[in-house]
């Protein structure tokens, strides 16, 4: 048609350029046609037409060809460039590959795979050796071995891949393990990544009209694979590729795909392909012919894989650095000072030689200074730094000496404060042998007790602490009080909770049950991106409940806070939904047959029903994990009622399954109204199809059925009076209802 519509010289110079793509019409002057029809026999036949532009084109492809071949490049003579365009993330992509022949047999084919590409900005190229044999008419099998290489992080992936070929399908299924170690991530400087180990199967149906479907199933192994390079891990990713595809000829064709792992996420893409053969000239290429299925046809067919490297990726283990400058000892009570050098914002938990412990924060140039308790005999100090990644140092000590002038008093000397699991404060010390003792704590808590014949002490709060001067007396020979000695205790933010358990109800809502410090503010922030609070009791025993369910893969991050808010390190604990199980909680049949069927399964989840008859219906469970379906057929028989529901991220569930009895047909009477001579009419509903037979006060009785709807309607033959009418249904398999009265008043 558009051929048809173009004026006169624009035909006759499309057919002078292109002669081979448009037939001649007989449209136009009998001169037009005329050349037209002369020009297309000449293109047909171009050694007789040596003037025509598609013999030069022809001419200069076989020419190109020579070339490569004196060149020493045969590559040449196979080329594939694509563009690809992702667009999810608005990405544009190229790539080139090209194959060609080291051996070839009447029944086998060794070649040689090429390519490179640039997809998600990591340029990469790929190279494989490919065999093929004729295995019989209708089959070609083959195996590769292809290596990958990222030119960015230099990563290197190897892969083994059996194939079957045949006139109108492909099968594939390809093996790929990682060649190079661990390396810097590339959008994170806290991570590493290396190619991950997995597999693909995969199939592609093609059509004679150049039209083909594809669909692969992928799983790569790893705790963090991420598929897309966006940065977004998962555990042991898997998912599906499937797209079409349209080959017009053998020179180009166009598709599009999409990328879905099973937790949600996708990648959509389109793509356009050139492959030039400089084997054949482009007016054949540009047809679409039918060739016969053999090894000489098809050797030369690509090798579906996926030529991306996927990631594997973890969190890197960083090393702070660490030193212990100065230890300076303090002469008016013995304290130790310590200074020294961390990674700015690290906290530097130090211990001292009494066995007491401290902790500070480095300052943004990474100095720190902390302080010990009084009187502190010679010894190790020991730090160990750690920032709010979780990285850590190595732990690092220098030996203090005491010095021997400090004068000590007749206070009691407090030599360690210790926090235990629980949150309590235990005091230990020394003082005159015998001696009354009372402790102090932050919050005013007073704790007495008395000194062991050696003149040790250890007393403990009864209850947690926040910071503060912690007050040690002792009662000295002569009935009076020491002086106190003075400890500045700084609480220590809780250590990691720990979690014993993670359980899912039916709905999916998440229970933690765990342990930390006794009376430690305890939050979990879920992978959905709710979070939940409670406290440790006593025991310093928690248990969580997620506000609702929680569907979606990844780490459940729980932090403990003491009670002046300090928040301590983070415990993650990775989380995958389990696929969901359904419950039938209530079968209830109406008046006209249907059933409704209720139950329980995970929230939000799609639920299929399939009722005795065969019928059924997919219904989604509300938020709270209910589900309501009524089936669309009446007069359902006896038998068996199958739920199943399938999760959003977590897949199909296992069938729930409940015998429905049918119950003897009923009716209802809707209503009961007398005509001008007496005449009682008698409406209500069934089941569609019964019979119903109904008897009046005065005895006369009728037998009617009800119509598709199940509504029926009887009227008597003589006037009533008050009295009961009675409506009995017969199913039918011949069983009777028990019957419905109705008190009929004449008033």
């Amino acid at each position: 048609m558009l051929y048809c519509s173009m004026p006169s010289p624009a035909r006759l110079l499309t057919l002078l350029l292109c002669p081979t793509l448009l037939p001649p019409v007989a449209y136009g002057s009998a001169i037009e046609s005329e050349v037209a029809r002369n020009l297309w026999t000449r293109a047909q036949h171009p050694d007789t037409s040596p003037g025509l532009a598609q013999s030069a084109l022809d001419a200069g492809v076989a020419a190109g060809l020579q070339a490569s071949r004196q060149t020493g490049l045969p590559w040449l003579r196979h080329l594939d460039g694509g563009l690809r365009y992702d667009l999810d993330p608005g990405r544009l992509s190229f790539s080139l590959r090209t194959i060609d022949d080291l051996m070839v047999s009447e029944r086998r084919a060794l070649m040689l795979q090429a390519g490179l590409h640039n997809q998600n900005q990591r340029p990469t190229a790929n190279t494989g050796i490919v065999l093929r044999q004729q295995a019989s008419p209708g089959l070609i099998v083959g195996s590769n071995a292809f290596l990958d290489y990222e030119f960015g992080k230099q990563h290197v992936r190897g892969s083994l891949g059996l194939e079957a070929i045949a006139p109108h399908y492909s099968l594939y299924a390809n093996y790929y393990a990682p060649l190079s170690g661990w390396k810097g991530a590339r959008r994170d400087s806290r991570r590493e990544e290396r190619p991950a180990a997995g597999y693909d199967l995969g199939g592609q149906l093609s059509s004679d009209a150049g039209l083909s479907l594809q669909a692969a199933y992928f799983r790569w192994h790893g705790a963090g694979i991420d598929v897309f390079d966006s940065g977004r891990a998962q555990r042991n990713a898997s998912g599906f590729r499937y797209g079409v595809a349209y080959q017009p000829g053998a020179l180009f064709n166009i598709g599009l795909n999409q990328t879905r792992t099973l937790d949600g996420q996708k990648q959509t893409s389109v793509q356009l392909n050139v492959r030039i053969n400089l084997q054949e000239p482009p007016s054949r290429q540009l047809r679409r012919e039918s060739q016969p299925f053999n090894l000489t046809s098809r050797r030369h067919q690509w090798v579906e894989r996926e030529s991306r490297i996927v990631l594997n990726t973890r969190r890197k283990a960083i090393t702070l650095p660490l030193s212990i400058a100065q230890l300076r000892g303090d002469p008016t009570n013995g304290a130790i000072e310590v200074s020294g050098q961390t990674e700015a914002g690290a906290r530097i938990m130090l211990t001292f030689p009494d066995g007491s412990g401290n902790w500070v924060r480095a300052d943004a140039s990474g100095r720190y200074t902390a302080r010990s308790g009084p009187d502190m005999p010679s010894g190790t100090v020991r730090a160990q730094a750690r920032n709010v990644h979780g990285d850590s140092s190595p732990e690092v000590s220098r030996f203090y000496t005491a010095n021997p002038q400090v004068e000590m008093t007749a206070a009691p000397r407090i030599e360690r404060v210790e926090t235990l699991r629980n949150g309590l404060l235990r005091v230990s010390g020394r003082a005159a042998a015998g001696a009354d003792i009372w402790v102090v704590f932050p919050d005013d808590e007073e704790v007495n007790g008395k000194a062991e014949a050696d003149g040790s002490f250890i007393l403990s709060s009864t209850r947690p602490h926040a910071s503060g001067d912690i007050l040690v007396t002792a009662s000295l020979p002569d009935g009076g009080v020491s002086d106190a000695s003075t400890y500045a205790y700084v609480k220590q933010p809780p250590g990691e909770p720990t979690v014993d358990a993670v359980s899912a109800d039916l709905v999916g809502r998440l229970t933690i049950q765990g342990s930390s410090e006794a009376g430690a503010a305890i939050q979990a922030n879920f992978p959905d991106g709710t979070d939940a609070n409670t406290t440790a009791d006593a025991q310093g025993r928690y248990t969580l409940h997620s506000p609702g369910a929680v569907l979606q893969s990844g780490d459940i991050m729980i932090t403990a806070s003491g009670i002046d808010g300090a928040v301590g390190d983070a415990v993650f604990k990775p989380y995958t939904p389990e696929a969901p199980q359904a419950t039938i909680t209530s079968v209830i049949p109406s008046t006209l047959g249907e059933l409704t069927v209720s139950g329980l399964t995970q929230a939000n989840a799609e639920v299929y029903v399939q009722f005795p008859d065969g019928s059924s219906t997919t219904v989604n469970a509300d938020a709270s994990g209910n589900y309501t379906a009524v089936s669309t057929s009446k007069s359902m028989p006896s038998g068996e009622i199958m739920v199943i529901a399938t999760g959003r991220s977590a897949g199909v569930g296992s069938a729930a399954t409940q015998t429905y009895t049918r119950n003897p047909p009923t009716a209802h009477i809707s209503s009961a109204t007398a005509d001008t001579a007496g005449k009682l009419s008698i409406r209500g509903q069934t089941e569609p199809g019964l019979s119903v037979f109904v008897l009046f006060p005065s005895g006369d009785d009728m037998t009617v059925q009800a119509d598709a709807q199940g509504n029926f309607h009887a009227t008597s033959s003589q006037k009533e009076t008050a009295g009961i009418v009675s409506v009995t249904v017969s199913g039918k398999d011949g069983g009777v209802g028990v019957p419905v009265e109705y008190h009929y008043s004449t008033a």
